[in-house]
């Protein structure tokens, strides 16, 4: 089935990284576009990928709930509340030792390894740490705002959504309208004028075509080095933007973006926007709605919690035109990476493609 300038639904879009076995995915800024540059090409894409999706199954490889999922080094590493579990091959996984985070977490690949801040968890420790690993096997971790790192002090409480790399930094974005920073994910400051902004809660962020965006209901902002920051004006064609905007990306010399009501938008310099796909909604799951990589979109389309039809994951090759297949067994996946010809989806249980 194919769409163009039609009706296309989904619930979070995500377009990852299917590179190389040292290439990464979900959330990696620059993935096939140059070192950082936040441009993906979309040529060469014939195969049809993510067609086909197979269910793993998590009872029997003893597999708890995750909803997050990156690729990096040739590994899938899926996160959920406190627990990690690593895959080559998107079909058989292992549960491994997470880095000691537990809730509010943001995931990313950039400079060879795998990050995620996040909370501390428990009742008495609710601090913030910077987790960092080759293969999900081992953590190095270290405290944001305790003594020995003590940049973000002032900012003991910090709820993460979004993290992004480009231009030799790490930005990060939070449900509680804060942005911090930092240029090893070691040190991190909080962004000097994002109290100006006077936002409530940051739902997404990416780094596209050489700049960081973010976003907080119909608003976008924009920044080249994520410590200051200032409002992008956004003209929309009548449909897009709706309700809200929960994602961004640059694909193959333009923009893509999607909102709350299930549209897909193409621009090409980010302020003027036109409606390409239409679906039943994007939410801004795990930090952004669209991923994009190895010259390929995928989306995954989740269903209502009321019809309980089942989800889908649309596909591009070019982010106009766009096809759909179901998700197995009504599989509600909250997030999609792409690796070596393999993609990879966690959820209620992981699901997987192959070329």
């Amino acid at each position: 089935m194919k769409f163009q300038n039609t009706a296309v639904l989904s619930i979070a879009l995500v377009l990852s990284a299917c590179g190389g076995g040292s290439g990464g995915s979900a959330n990696s800024g620059g993935a096939t576009g140059g070192a950082n540059s936040g441009i993906v090409s979309g040529q060469g894409c014939t195969n049809k990928f993510g067609r086909n999706w197979t269910a793993v199954d998590g009872v029997k490889q003893k597999l708890e709930y995750f909803n997050n999922v990156v690729y990096g080094n040739g590994v899938f590493l899926g996160i959920g509340y406190g627990k990690a579990v690593i895959s080559r091959d998107g079909e058989n996984w292992v549960n491994v030792a997470s880095s000691g985070v537990h809730g509010g977490y943001a995931l990313t690949y950039a400079l060879g390894k795998i990050y995620m801040v996040g909370q501390t968890g428990g009742l008495t420790d609710n601090r913030m740490m910077a987790s960092s690993t080759i293969d999900g096997t081992s953590w190095d971790n270290v405290i944001i705002g305790d003594s020995a790192n003590p940049s973000l002090q002032a900012l003991p409480n910090f709820d993460p959504k979004s993290m992004s790399y480009g231009n030799g930094r790490f930005v990060l974005v939070g449900g509680d309208g804060k942005i911090i920073w930092s240029a090893d994910a070691r040190s991190w400051h909080a962004a000097a004028n994002a109290a100006d902004l006077k936002v409530y809660v940051f739902g997404w962020s990416t780094f596209a075509n050489g700049k960081f965006y973010t976003g907080a209901g119909l608003n976008v902002y924009v920044s080249s080095d994520g410590n200051t920051w200032q409002q992008q004006k956004i003209v929309g064609d009548g449909a897009f933007p709706a309700s809200y905007i929960s994602g961004m990306r640059y694909f193959n010399g333009m923009y893509v973006a999607t909102d709350g009501l299930g549209n897909i938008a193409n621009s090409s310099d980010s302020i003027n926007w036109k409606t390409v796909a239409k679906g039943r909604t994007f939410l801004q799951i795990n930090g952004n709605a669209l991923v994009a990589g190895g010259g390929q979109l995928m989306a995954v389309d989740s269903a209502s919690n009321f019809t309980r039809d089942g989800d889908d994951i649309f596909y591009s090759c070019d982010g106009i035109q766009w096809e759909k297949t179901k998700v197995p067994n009504g599989n509600y996946s909250y997030s999609i990476a792409i690796g070596d010809s393999i993609a990879a989806g966690v959820g209620n249980t992981p699901i997987f493609s192959k070329y």
